[in-house]
């Protein structure tokens, strides 16, 4: 006998409200920037009473927590549909993701971005634990992609793993060259592409 039951009308209509009130929060972040995220604002912009987030949301912090897990969840599964091909065009496909997630997922990348860049810690150790839990599974994928390159003979051995956050870095930097696009002299999609051919060609890449 099957013990899986369908959600009923309630909690269907709980997970709604709880992914309206996250949709609203990101928007205030995006708009405004993550200080400016309070209970109360939220509950303006939603037009409901303060103690209606309360029963979704401890607080802020909460909040934050949330936002962020969401973010790292879809650059997962953004990650997961980008991937193609094998030895260094699956590692060229997994670090160009993070420019396409910027892309198609503006306001989660926005978040993100905010976390990364910001020297101001946006969680308590708990909730940044919890964060980088789930983001270091995402990067373990690509990790995989250097490792596989190296096993196949494609690069020279090395830590997968160290090599994953140089060359996340390098992306996340390519990705702030971007606000010079109107005005520069180069274009921020050439300093990304050479960032990474020559990280890679530094690790042994005929490329």
């Amino acid at each position: 006998m099957n013990d899986v039951h369908p959600p009923n009308k309630r909690a269907l209509a709980r997970q709604r409200r709880h992914d309206e009130i996250l949709a609203a929060a990101l928007q205030i972040v995006v708009d405004e920037g993550v200080d400016a995220l309070t209970v109360h604002l939220l509950a303006r912009r939603m037009k409901c009473a303060v103690g209606a987030m309360y029963r979704y949301f401890a607080g802020k912090d909460a909040l934050i927590l949330a936002l962020q897990e969401q973010a790292v969840d879809r650059f997962a599964d953004h990650l997961d549909a980008e991937l193609s091909g094998q030895g260094l065009e699956r590692v060229l496909s997994a670090f160009f993701a993070w420019h396409s997630f910027a892309q198609v997922e503006p306001a989660l990348y926005s978040l993100l971005d905010a976390a990364l860049s910001s020297r101001k810690r946006l969680l308590d150790d708990e909730g940044a634990r919890e964060v980088d839990a789930r983001l270091r599974a995402v990067l373990d994928v690509c990790a995989g992609s250097l490792e596989g390159a190296a096993n196949a003979g494609l690069l020279a051995p090395g830590n997968a793993q160290l090599r994953t956050y140089a060359l996340w870095a390098a992306m996340h930097g390519a990705e702030h060259f971007q606000k010079r696009d109107d005005y520069a002299g180069v274009a921020s999609a050439d300093v990304r592409e050479e960032l990474l051919l020559t990280l890679l060609r530094g690790w042994g890449a005929s490329l």
